[in-house]
């Protein structure tokens, strides 16, 4: 593109005039914010102001799409933290591939170039990027170079400005020259940039130089007169610009590459967080850096124009501030897209504030400020460490905006911080009572009290990108999945012929038949699957793994007499297989989620002893918890395992997965607990974690199954990664399962996950919820859509969806289907109904959708897109009083049994006895009857009343208080009893938890008022108390789910 944009307006006098804007003006995207606007919307603004450039620091899809076809040129971005994955030259092709290659096409985005990690010599970073950056730099070139790019897209490594300096005793530009210690590290680069024509990136910051140098000459950092310029050579630099920047050019000519093109990737000036980080000094700084770009001058030793992008675009509040708190401050824009001083991009001496974005939504007109009336101050101090530690404080600190505050307004801008970041939740601004909601805005003259705008981020990944890339081919692919498959089944009759021959003579050893079918492709695996998968599976759960080896080693049926002896083994099987179909247990495949957040927690062992006694087989953890794992020694129970989210991290490293598999895994086989899946992590790339756990998931699951791999558990232990249903979607000009896609940031890490799955024969795991979709939608969602037993729906190419469970599942199967996994294995790892906590929970909608669901699940319907069996886990077991409540208060009352292991409502597991009563925990220990209440007294302290029921609320459980929750009809009085009551049993009814200043008494009458239930609390559970079972192979458990001896008997005597 020209460097000059240029634009003509005829006014009516017939007089021409042009606008130049400055050459080659950039600016840096960064969107490390807690509320982003939506990408369409920033990329209007950068071209309602004439910004041509844009430099970024990732590649994400949402953001790429938005810049499809508005013609500014692009540089994108190679983390930091995948440098190391880009050493492999595979997952360099595919990087170019997904973010150059993908949006190459007319109307796409106009890359140009490909930054290779961020400022990865930075001496902070002590030498951990030193190996791993330049093989990077090679493979992504190469890789572009390879795709056709390689003319047109450069890859360079954007550098600090301490990859360069000058001695100690020559302290001069013309002396410039790359740090020692680096030094053959940056020739190597820069010989490779050279030969492909690539330019030296390099960040100068004229503001860095004066932070934290109270020494350093405050006219030096800007560009209006220095008093005491530095001479070099008879050349006076009057500002630090210059100087930084010459000095790199001398460290290049020292290098043999003097006249290496040099884009400045990043320059600008904070507004806050620091003394000098302010509007005034920002203004200052750009009306002088902007002139002189216009002006082409250059620098000393380098005149002409110089390739510049800005410092930054938009603040980012959630970006950390380890550099120095101004980190946040750095945007010529705020948070919400509106400028904040007047500045003239186009250097002319025409300063006026830029356009803002347009169309911003914001919150409601809230603010959450100290409460004045608050009585106990102790904790202040905590809670407002507690707010900044989630929300951006910077503007607090020493010579910042808001550094003139009081103690009490210092406190209501930090809750107001939190209070907006949590989406100005109601719950968000208590604070043990010393906060409160206000309509009135508590800003100052120089401190603004924020209120954040509606993020609309995820709205971005409505692709029209996608549409064009996908449209093209999945043409292709359904003419070349046509042709295949029907190559492969004449190849399937040859090879069938060629190795068996005769029919009567056929080998039906399960092994040789499986090797000979997957010579055969992908295809001849589907027909392998039908013949010896189904036999496996019926002699699986019939006769257990015993009879499966028994089969393997001894089936060698040849001739006609062996041909006799199979058929008349899989007709007793058959025949078997039908009459516990009819008399037999649960629902092929039922498992359910065991949570453990709970103020007390039942027995293990007793949890363990219910789960065998309603006959479900399969459980589903949120850890590796000892003392649950323990109590399912010898109960044959399968056993899906969990890493943490908070352990991804660590995971990433090698060694101690190997160690976390040996710890939580092996440990417990040894043991006869049946582990069959490691859960790596849960959820984490659901939107509201922003991120946080994208770039440690994959590579812990690569580590997770590979140490399984090397412990020789890979056969039978698979690692996966639970998503939530978030991750798919479908755009909104085809919003049906059909047009399923994963969501477009973070696409490309869930395509590798599901790559990684097929390479290992795992299954992929989503978390699917009807509720949330009707709950958290507005009135005009249709409630029986989230049901079985409706009529309502929505017809997709001739297939009628009537509820969101079989819509949501075909979306995922779509989604798996565009990234090349349409057979891939789905388990859906949670889906249930709550029974409490929201006008849509209780035990009336959850019987009705258990009743829909489980017939469902037993008749084996599947879904239209995926018929046949689904292997479920519903959510969930137990409520958990003690889980967080920010999805909603519904969060805790999730289980099929209470908290003391009783059965809510009548459901049948098998799918089939709708009245059928689920077997509760046997033996439960309560606590004494007795119950917390509220004193009758004619004259209250309602301040007191107030903060007494706050606090019992914020350490017991009172989600029942919701809107249409259980005790939600409560009156005041009643409310404050529940609260108090609450706190009392989670408190084990000490004598001082029943106290509230004199408020409460403790009763030995139950005071629950009709649906509202106030509960007695179960003894806790201690688990040095409990008894770790470790049985042998004959106890009674084991035998209790033996099969049916008359099967067995017969088929042993059908093999003879």
């Amino acid at each position: 593109m020209s460097g000059v944009r240029t634009a003509v307006w005829v006014l009516f006098t017939g007089l021409i005039f042009i606008r130049a804007e400055v050459e080659s003006l950039g600016v840096n995207w960064g969107t490390m914010a807690t509320h982003k606007m939506d990408p369409k919307t920033v990329v209007q603004m950068m071209k309602d102001n004439g910004i041509t450039k844009v430099k970024l620091f990732d590649a994400e899809q949402s953001t790429m799409s938005a810049l499809a076809g508005s013609g500014i040129e692009v540089m994108i971005a190679i983390p930091n933290d995948q440098l190391l994955a880009m050493n492999d030259y595979s997952r360099a092709k595919k990087f170019v591939q997904r973010n150059v290659t993908r949006y190459n096409f007319n109307g796409g985005v106009n890359i140009k170039y490909v930054a290779v990690g961020n400022e990865p010599f930075l001496t902070a970073y002590n030498g951990s990027n030193l190996k791993t950056t330049f093989p990077a730099l090679q493979n992504i070139q190469n890789a572009l170079n390879e795709a056709g790019h390689g003319d047109t897209v450069k890859a360079t490594v954007p550098s600090n400005a301490d990859v360069y300096g000058s001695p100690t005793d020559n302290p001069v530009p013309s002396a410039g020259r790359f740090r020692p210690d680096i030094n053959d590290q940056m020739v190597q680069l820069v010989q490779f940039l050279a030969k492909n024509n690539a330019p030296f990136t390099v960040n100068i910051y004229p503001f860095l130089s004066l932070y934290g140098n109270d020494d350093f000459p405050v006219d030096y950092a800007f560009f209006d007169g220095a008093s005491q310029p530095i001479v070099d050579n008879g050349i006076q630099y009057t500002n630090v610009f210059d100087a930084n920047y010459d000095t790199l050019v001398s460290a290049l000519k020292a290098a043999g590459f003097g006249d290496m093109p040099i884009i400045v990737g990043e320059v600008g000036w904070p507004t806050d967080g620091d003394k000098n980080a302010n509007i005034n000094m920002a203004y200052r700084f750009y009306n002088g850096l902007l002139p002189r770009l216009a002006s082409n001058k250059g620098t000393p030793l380098r005149p002409g124009g110089i390739e510049v992008y800005l410092f930054g675009l938009i603040d980012e509040d959630a970006k950390s501030i380890a550099p120095g708190s101004f980190e946040r401050h750095w945007g010529i824009f705020r948070y919400d897209g509106q400028p904040k001083f007047a500045m003239d991009i186009s250097g002319r001496g025409q300063n006026s504030f830029l356009v803002p974005a347009q169309n911003v939504r914001y919150q409601e007109k809230r603010w959450c400020q100290f409460n004045p009336d608050a009585k106990d101050l102790s904790k202040l101090g905590e809670n407002i460490n507690y707010a900044c530690t989630f929300a951006d404080c910077t503007p607090l600190g020493y010579g910042s905006s808001c550094n003139g505050l009081d103690a009490n307004a210092n406190a209501s801008y930090a809750f107001n911080a939190y209070f907006q970041v949590q989406n100005q939740d109601e719950m968000a601004c208590n604070f043990q009572g010393l906060a409160m909601v206000t309509t009135l805005n508590i800003s100052t003259e120089t401190c603004r009290f924020n209120i954040q705008i509606v993020g609309t981020y995820s709205d971005a990944s409505r692709s029209s990108v996608y549409l064009f890339v996908y449209s093209i081919f999945l043409h292709l692919l359904i003419v070349f999945d046509c042709v295949i498959m029907l190559y492969l089944m004449i190849q399937v009759i040859i090879c069938y012929e060629e190795t068996y021959g005769n029919f009567s003579n056929i080998d039906f050893d399960i092994f040789s038949l499986r090797a000979n079918f997957l010579k055969i492709g992908f295809y001849g695996a589907i027909f392998e699957g039908i013949i010896c998968g189904s036999l496996s599976q019926i002699l699986r759960a019939s006769v257990g793994d015993q009879g499966k080896v028994l089969l393997a080693k001894n089936i060698v049926l040849c001739g006609e007499e062996g041909m006799e002896r199979f058929w008349n083994m899989v007709n007793v099987l058959f025949v078997g297989a039908i009459l516990l179909s009819l008399f037999g247990s649960n629902v092929e495949g039922l498992g359910v989620n065991w949570g453990t957040k709970a103020y007390h927690q039942l027995p293990p062992e007793k949890v363990v002893q219910m789960l065998k006694d309603n006959e479900i087989e399969k459980v589903k953890l949120f850890d590796a918890d000892e003392n649950v794992l323990n109590t399912f020694a010898e109960t044959n129970i399968e056993v899906m395992v969990a890493v943490k989210n908070s352990e991804l991290e660590e995971m990433t490293n090698k060694t101690k997965a190997k160690h976390w598999v040996k710890d939580n895994v092996v440990k417990h086989i040894d043991h006869n607990v049946k582990i069959t899946m490691v859960a790596v992590g849960n959820e984490p790339f659901r939107e509201d974690y922003e991120n946080m756990y994208i770039n440690s998931t994959l590579l812990a699951l690569e580590n997770i199954q590979r140490a399984l791999d090397k412990l020789s558990l890979g056969d039978r232990i698979k690692a996966s990664v639970p998503f939530n249903e978030d991750i798919y979607m479908t755009p909104p000009w085809k919003p049906f399962p059909s047009a399923g896609i994963f969501r477009p940031e973070i696409s490309d890490q869930v395509e590798d996950i599901a790559d990684f799955l097929a390479k290992h024969n795992a299954p992929f795991i989503v978390n699917i919820y009807p509720f949330t979709s009707v709950a958290l939608s507005d009135d005009s969602y249709p409630s029986d859509f989230a049901f079985f037993d409706g009529n309502v729906g929505i017809t997709d190419d001739n297939i009628d969806y009537t509820n969101v469970f079989d819509a949501s599942y075909d979306t995922c199967v779509s989604a798996l289907k565009q990234v090349g996994h349409e057979n891939m294995t789905i388990i859906v790892g949670e889906i249930g109904w709550p029974t409490d906590g929201n006008v849509l929970a209780n035990k009336t909608l959850a019987s009705r959708f258990y009743k829909g669901l489980l017939p469902r699940l037993a008749a084996k319907e599947g879904t239209p897109l995926r018929p046949g069996h689904i292997e479920v886990y519903l959510f969930e077991l137990l409520d958990e009083d003690a889980k967080s409540i920010l999805p909603g208060n519904f969060e805790r009352h999730w289980g099929i049994f209470d908290y003391a292991g009783q059965p809510k409502f009548n459901m049948s597991l098998n799918g089939k006895d709708e009245n059928k009563t689920l077997i509760g925990v046997k033996d439960v220990e309560y606590q004494s009857k007795k119950w917390c209440v509220l004193k009758a007294q004619k004259s209250l302290d309602k301040h007191k009343l107030h903060e007494s029921l706050l606090y019992a609320c914020d350490n017991a459980d009172c989600s029942a208080f919701a809107e249409g929750g259980s005790c939600s009809g409560l009156s005041s009085p009643d409310k404050t009893s529940y609260a108090l009551n609450a706190y009392f049993q989670a408190s084990n009814q000490s004598k001082d938890s029943c106290d509230f200043g004199g408020l409460a008494t403790e009763v030995e009458t139950d005071p629950s008022k009709g649906y509202c239930k106030f509960n007695i609390q179960i003894v806790p559970y201690d688990p040095k108390d409990s008894w770790t079972r470790f049985k042998s192979w004959f106890s009674s458990s084991h035998i209790t789910r033996a099969p049916p001896v008359a099967f067995t008997s017969l088929a042993l005597l059908a093999m003879g």
